[in-house]
């Protein structure tokens, strides 16, 4: 594992496609217990989110 990549809090590596984005983002909407927090990740998965 390469050091110098950085990581998120769950130790994941970056993404490298929108797909995977997308997912990690309602992933994490989900994981969330309401409240405006909740809010914005849907937000952000969406318009992640291919047209």
């Amino acid at each position: 594992m390469d050091k110098k990549t950085p990581r998120n809090e769950k130790g994941q590596a970056p993404t490298r496609t929108r797909d995977e984005t997308v997912k990690r983002l309602e992933q994490k909407a989900r994981e969330q217990r309401g409240g405006e927090n909740k809010r914005k990740t849907e937000l952000r998965a969406k318009t992640a989110r291919p047209r």
